[in-house]
This record gives structure tokens, sequence and C-alpha cells, in this order.
């Protein structure tokens, strides 16, 4: 700093905050930071981690302009053509939230299908639990 020596000590308490404050960005946050910082693995990581209840509840709470940026943000992967794990993630628990929040009214259930999600996912071709178990019948191993 300004000429002077920082002991290592002092730079591994320094990363050691860094990182703690990184890690503790707010629930709410998280969901309003997805359009903006939706590749950011501090947004990503939390956000595919949490429990589809939360997705409900913040879903059904935000209103306007909070809104709009929470849906932008989940929609923004509609168009990605190799979504990562996170962004699957993601886009599975908004629309099991969003399915979940369709089942409330017929006007709810309008609106959530505008939202393209599960259509995104039906045309992923995700491998299943029990294409795992099977294996890739097309690879041929060596003897």
């Amino acid at each position: 700093m300004f000429g002077h020596r920082v002991d290592d000590d002092i730079k591994e308490k320094i990363s050691a905050l860094k990182e703690r404050q990184k890690a503790n960005i707010p629930v709410e946050e998280l969901f309003l930071l997805l359009a903006e910082k939706g590749y950011n693995e501090d947004v990503l990581v939390p956000l595919a981690a949490l429990p589809i209840s939360e997705y409900v509840r913040v879903l059904k709470y935000h209103k306007g302009d909070d809104f709009e940026l929470m849906r932008r943000g989940f929609t923004q992967y509609n168009n990605l053509a190799n979504p990562n794990p996170n962004h699957i993630e993601i886009m599975r628990k908004a629309n099991n939230a969003l399915q979940q929040i369709a089942k409330e009214s017929l006007a709810n259930e309008l609106r959530v299908k505008r939202w393209g999600i599960a259509e995104r996912l039906a045309k992923l071709q995700l491998p299943t639990a029990a294409d795992a178990a099977v294996g890739d019948p097309d690879l041929k191993m060596d003897k």
C-alpha cells in the first residue's frame, strides 16, 4: 500500500474477507442480479443451489420493475445454445416454481406459458437417470 510492504498474513485476511463478502449475497439480491450477472459464478452457483420454494416465494413476492428484471434473468437462457449445468438447474427450478404458480389461477397459467422456459427445457436433450445407468450404446469399447 503506497510503497509500504503488506505482510502475507494481512493479505490472507483481506482475501478471506473478500471471499466471505462474495459468498454472502442475500437471496433476494441473487434473483435481482441474474439478469445483469447471469453468467457470473458468484450468482449462478448459489442460485442453482436454492430450493424451489425460494423461487416460488420470490416470484410471488416481487412486482413491477423487480419482477420484470427477474423475468429477464430467468428467460435469458432460453436462446443459449449450450447452457451449462447451472443454467439448466436454474431453468428447471424456475420452471417448477412457475408451474406451481400456474396452478393457482387460469391467469397465472397463461402468464407462465409466455416465459418459454418449459419449451426450452423440452428442446434440450438432457440425459435421464436411466440413460446414465445404461450407458451410451453407440460407444464401443476396445477389447
